[in-house]
């Protein structure tokens, strides 16, 4: 059987075809990155029993190691390190695209999602969205179902679950490598963050996700998708619509998305909404100091700060409210 392997805009590729694996090795597709698509050949015939798959990497990088596969019309994502009982009950939901298979490569698990085409919105599709967003991310947090599967089997107080976060974000800072996370000012900033939070007021632990940004939204003809769901996880309710209104939505319609939400906007849940943006921008500033990125850590660093002093996005393209 004959192949005519294309250059792919995937980036590396390959074909599985009838139990035997044709490869096109170019680019960074050597070595162990050639092996893994080879396996990930074989695990498509094994879930879906037909080969002639076409694999390769998505154009936008993600945070774990993901994967698009091509055969005629069907195309999926396959995506390794995955949570799958969670992303199972999400699809059930329809908050996540439908979940195909899920298995174990080794030691490692991997899911394999239906690619849904559709577009990723822009801060006025967010503003003009407010009711549908407060109940697409209302039915997840208060899921009795997913949560049981986030829960650890015991019981986290709020105060501890905060104790945690800031543990995680101090040894970030202490392990930061880029100039502007060495300053006085940031540390100054952090003990602020550590201060602030002795005053935030107690919720349940729902289901939230950790970034919940326009890349991360997939809008198609019928339904609002959410994306990279891999770092779940049981928190403060606020902790992801909070930030998404305070990357996308002027201060004036944040009550648009509570009044449908359930839950008023008092000085307990704005305190707590700033209080996470700061948390969360901080957070982001540590993904790019490991990635060398400095200018992005000078980004988010503005971002955090003025979160933490109960401002606006800077950076905001409605502007600074």
């Amino acid at each position: 059987m004959t192949h005519l392997i294309l250059d792919s805009p995937l980036g590396p590729s390959l074909v599985v075809a009838c139990g035997k694996v044709e490869t096109l090795i170019r680019g960074d597709a050597r070595g162990g990155k050639m092996d893994m698509l080879q396996d990930i050949g074989w695990i498509l015939q094994e879930e879906f029993h037909h080969g002639g798959w076409v694999i390769g990497k998505p154009m936008a990088g993600m945070a774990k190691e993901t994967y698009v596969a091509t055969h005629g019309e069907a195309k999926v994502f396959i995506k390794f390190d995955a949570a799958p009982p969670a992303l199972q009950r999400l699809a059930e939901m329809e908050i996540a695209p439908p979940l195909l298979r899920c298995g174990q490569h080794g030691d490692r698990p991997y899911i394999i999602q239906e690619y849904v085409k559709g577009t990723h919105p822009d801060w006025r599709w967010f503003v003009a969205h407010l009711p549908q967003l407060a109940t697409l991310m209302g039915r997840y947090h208060t899921d009795v179902e997913l949560a049981r599967i986030l829960s650890p089997g015991t019981y986290q107080p709020y105060e501890r679950h905060i104790e945690h976060t800031l543990d995680r974000l101090g040894r970030g800072l202490a392990e930061a490598r880029t100039g502007p996370l060495k300053t006085r000012e940031v540390e100054e900033s952090f003990h602020q963050l550590e201060r602030e939070a002795e005053r935030l007021q107690p919720v349940t632990l729902v289901p939230v996700h950790l970034d919940p940004s326009d890349k991360n939204f997939l809008i198609t003809e019928h339904r609002i998708y959410m994306l990279d769901w891999d770092d779940i996880k049981l928190s403060d309710p606020i902790r992801d619509a909070g930030l998404l209104l305070w990357w996308y939505v002027p201060t004036a319609r944040w009550h648009d998305f509570f009044h449908v939400y359930g839950h008023p906007l008092d000085e307990h849940a704005l305190a707590r909404l700033y209080w996470w943006s700061a948390a969360s921008c901080l957070s982001i500033s540590f993904w790019f100091d490991r990635t060398g990125d400095a200018a992005a850590v000078g980004h988010f660093l503005g971002d955090f700060e003025s979160a933490l002093n109960g401002k606006g996005n800077p950076r905001a393209p409605f502007g600074r409210s």
